[in-house]
């Protein structure tokens, strides 16, 4: 599976790093994993987008194949996500902290965005819980929120996502924690034929207009795997 950086513009250099088990850095299997650090003031602007002057903080990865139709495909995501302890994850100027996203996006052809948003994201609220948060009809509207953890700090947890991807209402969006079925919601997933659903990992922050970023924020990513299948 290939990925781009989605850290915007200005490309931290401490972002995204491929870390090793001999440096006693958590690791599930192998010698590596993906560490992600977002410092307070990590932000970025692309063409369409500033995340600082939006109140947004990211350091994130996403799939390379974001704008190719995936009409007819089911698409499985697995990853496994370790949080380790550490001050302030969560503060009262945070209105979000995302971890995954599970997108779709509709683009012309001349590269124009027409339609852009999650089906679900993995957050942290502000309990410390680990949650899937899931969103109404293409909107932003949250539809159901499912809890994968109340205490997922210092454990590798592994949640997979299975994408029936289709604009008729025949679809669905599931989500395993540990192998368990945890969501399966019956529903069109893509806004449009010439759409596609894809992966997003890493730290995306949502601030208070105004608001101060937390301290320093750290997640890690293994096992990251995609496969695709054809109905």
């Amino acid at each position: 599976m290939k990925f781009i950086n989605f850290t915007t513009s200005g490309v931290t250099s401490w972002g995204c790093l491929i870390v090793n088990k001999s440096d006693n850095q958590p690791v599930l299997d192998g010698t590596q994993s993906a560490r992600f650090e977002l410092r307070p003031g990590d932000c970025g602007a692309s063409l369409t987008f500033s995340d600082c002057e939006n109140h947004r903080s990211r350091a994130e990865i996403s799939d390379a194949n974001y704008y190719t139709a995936t009409q007819g495909q089911i698409i499985t995501f697995n990853t496994n996500i370790y949080i380790p302890t550490q001050p302030n994850l969560y503060t009262s100027q945070t209105l979000s902290l995302i971890l995954t996203q599970i997108n779709y996006q509709y683009n012309l052809a001349s590269g124009e965005l027409v339609s852009y948003g999650d089906l679900a994201s993995l957050q942290m609220n502000k309990s410390g819980a680990l949650i899937i948060q899931t969103y109404s009809d293409f909107s932003w509207n949250p539809l159901n929120n499912y809890t994968v953890s109340t205490n997922p700090m210092n454990q590798w947890i592994n949640i997979r996502y299975e994408i029936k991807s289709t604009t008729s209402g025949d679809g669905y969006f599931k989500a395993y924690v540990n192998g368990a079925l945890l969501l399966n919601e019956t529903r069109s997933t893509l806004p449009a034929a010439l759409g596609s659903n894809y992966l997003r990992v890493g730290i995306y922050a949502n601030l208070q207009p105004g608001g101060k970023a937390s301290d320093t924020q750290v997640v890690y990513f293994d096992g990251i795997s995609k496969q695709v299948s054809n109905f």
